[in-house]
């Protein structure tokens, strides 16, 4: 399955990435599986704008960090990780490192992870588009 990789600007608008039919390069072990989120800048410190972090926060969110064993990476920094961890449809899974079972991918661990943790989206809308897009990753990296 090719999955795509958005791009979301400080202007709260979302560009495509890498195209709609390329693999995805956005986190190893989640590339086949989990749609991408870029927010474009260097957070390490600060958290993006408010038109940014909206254009965003309605899927399961699962940063970079978490999705790579830890201590992989910093991605996507303290300061917007300090906005995001507050979101509703945040996900706290963390990649354990560890070997996978057979027929277990991290996608599966975390989506039943974040099933239990996440309450049930309350939109209709929302509630449309999240089986449909399964699972998100907030990747955003400096630039």
């Amino acid at each position: 399955m090719l999955v795509i990789i958005f791009l979301v600007g400080e202007n709260g608008k979302v560009y495509e990435g890498r195209g709609w039919n390329r693999q995805a390069a956005h986190s190893p072990g989640w590339n086949d599986d989990a749609f991408g989120i870029c927010i474009m800048g260097d957070f390490r410190t600060a958290s993006p704008n408010e038109k940014a972090l909206n254009a965003v926060q309605d899927y399961y969110i699962i940063t970079h960090r978490q999705s790579q064993r830890p201590g992989y990476t910093e991605c996507p920094g303290n300061g917007t990780m300090d906005v995001v961890n507050k979101w509703p449809r945040y996900c706290s899974f963390q990649n354990p490192g560890t070997p996978l079972d057979a027929n277990e991918t991290l996608l599966s661990l975390a989506n039943n992870f974040c099933g239990k943790e996440v309450p049930s989206p309350s939109s209709a809308s929302t509630y449309f588009i999240t089986p449909v897009i399964l699972f998100f990753l907030l990747l955003i990296y400096a630039l």
